[in-house]
């Protein structure tokens, strides 16, 4: 059975009232896939041309659309932008000549300033045309991101009651349970506004210090490793983690727009957390087959 929730088509029910999210474990197939495309090609060409980089970025990209197309048709905001994050890293550290890769970022930044003032000039039309499609949801949190007290009974009132749930935990916070603002959706896609709430600044500050040593620790892992497809596994994990981390927090902040990403090991959902102890399984494994010697 397909269960629709928050606006999107993206689980399946099970047996027991359990539901699957297959979006959580494509990113990591994601990853395996792009990091065996990046060793196979690379040993195939050792001689670096553009014709060669251009081939391996249509590669890249070509197995990143189809995942990309289906959840994005669900449609799921989050999980397509966790897939591009995905994507942009690998290909960063594939080995593709750097002014190649600067001229793809200056075009689609070019595309994205088109973009933005197509929207702003003509706010009616780009507004009705988002609505009568299957954005339609995401148009709604685009406003309620922009201007969360215009909207306030709709999209605006969940950012509303984030920022004022972190504002009211101050330095030190309430203490564990000590809820006073109702946040909606506050142990999934709001769980940074719990933390915020009852911890603090100072139980924020941790929680983001213990990313950071996490993303740290496996970026050591990969430049240590001895297999290249290792590294490239760890590269794309490190890239699916911190996305969703700084885009989780970045919305509860009111710095970015809110999707349905939920803040990884600590929102509630089972197959975010499957998939996410998948990728450090991976991670581990990377790291127990590194051997280091004291002569190299």
């Amino acid at each position: 059975m397909i269960v629709t929730s928050g606006g999107a088509t993206s689980w399946f029910g099970l047996p027991g009232g359990v539901t699957l999210q297959p979006a959580e474990f494509v990113k990591v197939f994601l990853v395996i896939t792009l990091a065996h495309v990046i060793v196979t090609h690379n040993e195939k060409h050792r001689a670096k041309t553009i014709k060669s980089d251009f081939l391996l970025l249509g590669k890249l990209v070509g197995l990143s659309l189809p995942p990309m197309g289906l959840i994005a048709v669900q449609p799921d905001l989050g999980s397509f932008l966790v897939l591009v994050a995905i994507t942009s890293f690998l290909i960063l550290v594939s080995g593709i000549q750097w002014k190649i890769l600067i001229s793809i970022l200056a075009s689609a930044l070019l595309f994205v300033s088109v973009t933005i003032l197509m929207f702003f000039l003509n706010l009616t039309s780009v507004t009705n045309y988002l609505e009568e499609s299957v954005f339609a949801h995401v148009d709604s949190r685009f406003y309620g991101w922009l201007q969360p007290e215009q909207y306030a009974q709709g999209y605006g009132l969940q950012l509303i009651k984030s920022i004022t749930a972190i504002g009211s935990g101050q330095l030190t916070g309430k203490g564990i349970g000590n809820f006073e603002v109702s946040v909606p959706e506050r142990h999934t896609d709001m769980i940074f506004t719990a933390v915020a709430e009852q911890f603090g600044f100072i139980g924020a500050s941790l929680v983001l210090t213990l990313f950071f040593l996490l993303l740290y620790r496996m970026i050591q892992i990969a430049l240590e490793s001895n297999d290249s497809f290792g590294s490239y596994i760890i590269v794309g994990i490190v890239g699916m983690i911190t996305f969703q981390v700084f885009q989780n927090i970045g919305m509860s902040l009111q710095l970015l727009p809110i999707t349905g990403l939920p803040l990884p090991f600590l929102s509630y959902g089972g197959s975010s957390t499957l998939a996410y102890l998948l990728a450090i399984g991976i991670v581990l494994n990377v790291k127990s087959r590194t051997r280091t010697y004291m002569f190299e």
